[in-house]
This record gives structure tokens, sequence and C-alpha cells, in this order.
């Protein structure tokens, strides 16, 4: 199929090279010098022969069976972001975004002009295969070379402004606290960790597991690793003058503690 939709790209271009190089002069040839295949589509180096010299561009097919049938709209989203982004960068006098060349998104296809240099992560991989090759600072002269055209790029694409909405932030923030202060109020388990809401957050909580993927054994092993453990304010009544528990009461709860939770040791009571 990939090979079809080639084929019928080569004979476009054949039509369309002279307009789209109108400087060139005469087109002399149009051949495939060689191929990468990707997990879900084909890049097809092409070279376009003109009397005036040659141009390479890049014709990338999508493999429909890879797409799930949508190779279309995949090849017509690209094509439209990269025509936005070209015409983006054109306006502001920018160069690295290659220029499209036709349309051929109903082929499921896009083709574009191939820009002449090494490619950035060729770089990476030879200075982390050769001893030495970073020496000579050519990855800091490229790593900053990035960052600077990267920086460019976002300048010329960025959007306006959108102005800040301080109180629909303020009015969802409420209405998340109030939410949270209800479900405390009521005792109800946790939705992120399954356990009755206790104030804290648990390593349940912190890792985003959610309380049924947890063992009804282990929620019931960390309820009473909360109820039991020495010092919860929440658990029993706060030391006053009359209500005050004796060493005999502090030494129950502790060795109570440390059958529920063998692991730990006795001066952590």
């Amino acid at each position: 199929m990939a090979e079809t939709v080639l084929d019928q790209i080569l004979v476009e271009l054949r039509k369309s090279a002279a307009t789209e190089y109108a400087g060139r002069g005469e087109l002399k040839n149009l051949r495939v010098v060689g191929h990468t295949p990707k997990n879900d589509h084909f890049i097809y180096d092409l070279c376009v022969d003109f009397t005036g010299g040659p141009e390479r561009l890049a014709a990338k097919v999508y493999r429909a069976a890879k797409c799930s049938g949508n190779a279309r709209a995949i090849a017509r989203t690209e094509n439209e972001n990269l025509q936005h982004a070209y015409q983006e960068l054109l306006k502001k006098k920018v160069e690295g975004v290659p220029r499209p060349i036709g349309d051929f998104s109903e082929m499921g296809a896009v083709v574009m002009e191939k820009i002449g240099g090494l490619p950035l992560q060729s770089i990476i991989m030879k200075a982390a295969l050769l001893p030495g090759f970073a020496d000579n600072g050519s990855i800091a002269l490229v790593a900053r070379r990035a960052g600077e055209w990267l920086r460019g790029f976002h300048k010329a694409t960025q959007d306006l402004p959108e102005p800040f909405d301080g109180p629909a932030l303020i009015t969802s923030l409420e209405q998340l606290c109030e939410s949270c202060r209800h479900e405390t109020r009521r005792g109800e388990r946790s939705r992120h960790c399954g356990i009755p809401c206790c104030g804290t957050q648990s390593r349940y909580c912190r890792s985003g597991y959610s309380g049924d993927s947890i063992p009804e054994s282990t929620r019931d092993r960390m309820g009473s690793t909360h109820r039991n453990r020495p010092g919860n304010s929440w658990d029993r009544p706060p030391d006053t003058a009359d209500n005050k528990p004796d060493k005999s009461a502090r030494i129950l709860r502790s060795n109570r503690y440390l059958r529920n939770n063998p692991g730990r040791s006795k001066h952590r009571s």
C-alpha cells in the first residue's frame, strides 16, 4: 500500500515541482534515494533535480494498518500543524521548520522539505558511545543552540495570554475544600486509599492507589494501625487535668501498638 501511495506522490510532485520551486529552472528528474521504516509510517528521501541544482524532500507515508484506519486523519492534522508552524515562523523570520510541499493528507502522507545537517540525536549518541567525543565542548554548544531555537519557536507560535480569572479559581478551591470537610465530618472512606478519613495521608494516598486496588486485609490492617497508633489525637481525648492517662495505660497502649506493628522497635513507641 505504501508503495502505491509513493507512486501517486511522485506523479503529483512531477506536476507541481516547477511551481513549488519557480526559481530553480526546469525539472530534470525526481528519484527516491532512500527510506526509513518506522512503527506506523515510512519516511522516503526524495531528490528533485532542477537545472539550477537539486532539492531534497521527505515524504512521510502513514501505514493504515498500524494507525487503526486513521492514516488520513493523522496526516491531515500533521499537515495543518506543520502549515501553521511554518507560516508563524516565517512571519517572525525564524528558521528551522521544514516547508510543507502540497497537501497529500487524502493519501495519508505528508511531504515537506528536508532540512540539511546532522540530527541532534546522532550527536548525543556519538557523545555517549565514543570516548572523548564531547571533550571539545560540542555537546554544550549543540545544547545551547537547540535551547535558543526552541525558545524562539515557542515565542513565535505562542497564543495571546488569557486573562486570569481569580474569582473563578477561588470559587473552585472553596468547593473542593468544602467537599473535603464534608467527607471528613461524615467519616467517609478516602477516595484515594479506601480507609476512613483521618486528616493524614498514607503512602497509598501519596502514590495514587485507589481503594479498590488495595486488598481488604491490607485496608483492615491499615485501619487498625491508625486506630492503635500511640499519640493519635483523633483516637483518644486530649490529655487534660481531668482526663490524663496514667503510666500503666500508656504501657498497655504501647504494647498493643507493638503487637499490631511487629516491625517497630520499642524505643519508638
